[in-house]
């Protein structure tokens, strides 16, 4: 039917994760291939419907003895695993060797998923480049979707690959998207880092759109049991963009027949929570832009400008030196102060000790000398 490529620059942006949303809300019968050359990990992710791990050797490694001649489109389903929820998995190679060691069996395996007739193909090519031993898998689809991070050297490596990549495959396919994957608050950057991409990228480019992040949301592509998955935020933010992915490779989607035969969920308009006001802050202004916030356009495209064009302004304002409010919330030790002076230049007396028990003076001397020590030295003098 159709074979569709997700695919990134470099690192690791999410393209599995779309891949896995893309198959489990796909509008039609699909594989989930596992074409990532540097080694797949979709086989360690989930468990099989009916229990237990998924067989690695099943899959791209069972159909590659098959593809040396040519690949029957018709034996594809037999390599294919279901894995929990449904989607049905071919599981990848294990290691770089393996795919240089078939290097010359990528044509076979990619014509062979562009003419299978019962379901569509969603590959997930991990990196691709222009000399990529599986770049046959991408000339043979109908979509390349690429995803990436709202970074600037996601920005820089994305545009010089997908220019290479244009030059290196036909023109009339497969047609070029990108998917931006970054905070669900981070939706202006996201469109930023795609208008960064260039004129020269938006000529033959679609932006399908913002995937948020939702590590909660993708748990449930790691055999973890989430209630409602319809309802995170990686669904809803997923839906519309599995949508544009199918419109991209001229698939014809019924929204309506596909929700009420449960196909895929309703999606409804998210809630938008207001605001508080700051301080300093306008009543008319938005309860999404804070002050005069630039947009995410201006912030990608400052970073990738050359240092000489930027001027750095350092602003000295006093500050006043102040005790913390954390300190001042404890009580501070009484500091009795001493009494001022009566007059100027006399020093401060300290206070009069407390009532005791009255002193004796002591015994004075006698004018005849000194006191006598015993009584036989006065009985002497008398």
């Amino acid at each position: 039917m159709t074979l569709i490529s997700l695919a990134s620059a470099k690192g690791a942006p999410g393209t599995t994760t779309l891949a896995l949303l893309a198959a489990a809300l796909w509008p039609r019968t699909s594989f989930l291939v596992d074409a990532d050359i540097r080694g797949g990990d979709l086989a360690y992710r989930m468990p099989l419907e009916v229990g237990g791990p998924v067989d690695p050797d099943r899959g791209l490694m069972s159909l590659m003895p098959l593809a040396r001649k040519e690949l029957p489109p018709q034996v594809i389903a037999e390599h294919a695993q279901t894995l929990l929820g449904g989607t049905e998995l071919i599981a990848g190679l294990f290691e770089p060797e393996q795919a240089t060691a078939v290097q010359q069996l990528w044509p076979s395996i990619g014509r062979g998923f562009a003419q299978v007739t019962t379901h569509d193909v969603i590959a997930d090519l991990g990196s691709l480049w222009a000399s990529a031993t599986h770049l046959p898998l991408a000339k043979e689809s109908a979509a390349l979707v690429f995803v990436m991070r709202p970074r600037p050297a996601d920005v820089i490596h994305t545009r010089r690959r997908l220019a290479k990549l244009r030059s290196a495959l036909p023109a009339a396919t497969p047609r070029f998207g990108v998917v931006v994957v970054a905070e669900e608050r981070d939706a202006r950057d996201a469109e930023g880092a795609f208008a960064a991409l260039g004129e020269d990228v938006h000529r033959h480019t679609e932006y399908l759109g913002h995937l948020a992040l939702d590590p909660k949301g993708v748990g449930m592509f790691e055999g973890q049991v989430i209630n409602r998955p319809e309802r995170t935020v990686l669904v809803r933010s997923g839906l519309p963009i599995v949508e544009r992915i199918a419109q991209l490779a001229d698939i014809r989607i019924d929204r309506a027949e596909m929700v009420a035969a449960g196909a895929i969920p309703e999606q409804r308009e998210p809630r938008r929570r207001r605001r508080p006001r700051r301080s300093g802050q306008p009543e008319d202004a938005s309860a999404g832009e804070v002050g005069s916030r630039s947009s995410g356009t201006d912030r990608i495209e400052s970073l990738l400008e050359p240092a000489s064009s930027h001027q750095h302004q350092a602003q000295h304002q006093p500050q006043s030196i102040a005790q913390p409010q954390r300190f001042a919330e404890f009580p501070q030790p009484a500091v009795q102060q001493p009494a001022a002076a009566a007059h100027p230049g006399t020093v401060p007396q300290p206070p009069p000790a407390p009532p005791g028990p009255p002193m004796q003076a002591p015994a004075t001397a006698s004018a005849a000398g000194p006191a006598p020590s015993s009584r036989r030295e006065m009985r002497g003098r008398q």
